[in-house]
């Protein structure tokens, strides 16, 4: 029940830390979208400005994503095709 979760010394641990760093980058870009739709209280469309920022976050929120999932793909399921990539510290 209780030990590690992930190990990010080991020879795939940058990918790891790449996929939390990414996954963390997505609040922030998610953050920026609350932000910038809850600039115009009535309709998006109304400011071109916001609604140009809100779908440039939420375009970049699914690329993430998607890239997120592959790199999350990989090391569960195909750690052996992977190029090795430690942590350098």
């Amino acid at each position: 029940m209780f030990g590690t979760v992930a190990r990010f010394s080991g020879p795939i641990g940058g990918w790891l830390f790449t996929n939390a760093m990414l996954a963390t980058g997505l609040l922030v870009i998610y953050g920026l979208f609350l932000y910038w739709s809850g600039l115009k209280r009535s309709y998006l469309q109304e400011d071109r400005r916001i609604m140009a920022w809100c779908l440039g976050t939420q375009l970049t929120g699914i690329v993430t994503v998607a890239v997120i999932t592959a790199i999350g793909t990989m090391v569960v399921y195909y750690q052996d095709l992977l190029p090795r990539f430690p942590l350098p510290f």
